[in-house]
């Protein structure tokens, strides 16, 4: 069973997260799950496999598959805009802060990204506080809706 609070830390601790629609859509099922991932930078591989080897571990129904990484956020992004158009978008992306506004706004017109803000309203605000400072999440924030966590950053709180 998919829990919030597994996946917001899942997310937070992999990258800055566009959802698009289908992740609420199939977990609201009980069957199991792939989560079809692309981030940005080959290299970033040894953060991301592990931390989805042991998501994978604590939820047996949920299975990540990551696409071949972008080799840049800026080529990650391009990716993005081209698969919005053709509705190939992965399930979660890692996009940079400097690209999150537009790649959002995009996606917003057309339906195909999820705010993560009600999955953290659901948790306790102790929880919330100890785990997500506002400085963090404004970083994931456009228009003043939460779209991604933040996990790299250099902003303190």
């Amino acid at each position: 069973m998919l829990h919030r609070r597994d996946l917001l830390k899942s997310a937070a601790a992999v990258g800055t997260t566009a959802l698009s629609s289908p992740l609420l859509t199939r977990s609201a099922h009980a069957q199991d799950v792939t989560l079809d991932v692309l981030y940005a930078f080959p290299a970033f591989a040894k953060f991301h496999e592990p931390i989805a080897q042991e998501f994978m571990k604590r939820q047996s129904g949920i299975k990540i598959q990551f696409r071949a990484p972008a080799a840049s956020y800026d080529e990650g992004h391009q990716t993005m805009l081209r698969q919005a158009v053709t509705n190939q978008l992965p399930d979660v992306y890692y996009s940079g802060y400097h690209l999150l506004a537009e790649l959002v706004r995009t996606l917003v017109k057309r339906n195909q990204i999820t705010e993560v803000a009600s999955l953290l309203q659901k948790e306790d605000a102790a929880w919330r506080k100890a785990n997500y400072s506002d400085g963090i999440l404004a970083l994931g924030a456009v228009d003043g809706k939460i779209y991604g966590l933040a996990f790299i950053s250099t902003r303190s709180s």
